[in-house]
């Protein structure tokens, strides 16, 4: 969520506002904590998240994270999207299907 909030280069008040609100819907440890927010702080690029994926659901999982994390009012949002959609290795319908499910 983080890497696509830092799309554009910037993580701004809205993002982190809907990145913290996720946040607080999961029980977190007081690492987990600190490690989100050395991650608002100096974010990785969405290679180094796509290199950590294992199967398609975590595919899925992780371009609807980067999905919910985004209000997609830019160029360079909707370019982040379809290009992790593509590193990830999600069809088209998988996207539109991800899409449909969020209401994005």
């Amino acid at each position: 969520m983080i890497a696509a909030a830092n799309a554009d280069g910037v993580i701004d008040a809205q993002e982190r506002g809907q990145i913290m609100e996720k946040l607080n819907t999961v029980d977190l440890s007081k690492e987990e904590q600190q490690f989100i927010v050395n991650e608002l702080l100096a974010p990785q690029e969405a290679q180094s998240v796509v290199a950590g994926v294992r199967n398609p659901e975590m595919a899925s999982q992780v371009y609807a994270a980067s999905l919910l994390a985004l209000t997609v009012d830019t160029q360079i949002e909707q370019q982040y999207l379809s290009n992790l959609a593509e590193q990830l290795g999600l069809d088209a319908k998988t996207v539109t299907s991800i899409h449909q499910q969020l209401g994005k």
